[in-house]
């Protein structure tokens, strides 16, 4: 069935989705293989099924189903889970105070004073005038103008260097 007038009003349907649009101020979309509805216009669009929900009002931007969540207001505030919890992967920031992802055995932590990058056997981080280098071969600890130590686990050595002098 196929209704329009004047070009301004539309619908339509079949036996697997059916459509109404009023342009350009609404949209309706119904698809009955998944039982989920879209509706859109100028200034927003929703999406409902019943493994999730969708909705975008600019700037806000809001979704939640069962292995996915993500709020925010794009480009400043984010905060997005993807995946079962406990082994989801995490994107979230707030510019400029913070940048964090976490994926599997990676993190990373991004702040204006400072940050981090980890995997499973490696750490490098940065804070203020501490920096933090640890992995398998090599720990490095330097707070310069005050300290440096570095221990190679490879050859079994460390070195430490201070204003007072190296060992």
């Amino acid at each position: 069935e196929l209704r329009m007038v004047m070009l301004l009003y539309w619908s339509g349907s079949n036996p697997y989705r059916s459509y109404r649009l009023l342009a350009p101020f609404f949209f309706k979309r119904h698809d009955t293989s998944s039982n989920s509805t879209t509706y859109a216009g100028l200034p927003y669009y929703v999406h409902l099924s019943p493994s999730s929900k969708t909705v975008y009002v600019p700037p806000v931007y809001i979704e939640r189903g069962a292995e996915v969540s993500r709020t925010g207001v794009p480009p400043f505030f984010w905060h997005g889970r993807v995946g079962p919890k406990g082994h989801a992967k995490i994107t979230s920031y707030l510019l400029p105070l913070y940048f964090y992802e976490s994926r599997a055995d990676h993190r990373k932590l991004f702040t204006p004073v400072g940050g981090y990058v980890k995997t499973a056997d490696s750490l490098q981080a940065l804070w203020g005038p501490v920096y933090v280098n640890n992995n398998r071969s090599a720990r490095s600890v330097v707070a310069l103008p005050f300290f440096v130590n570095v221990l190679d686990r490879v050859e079994r050595t460390r070195t430490t260097v201070t204003p007072l002098g190296g060992l």
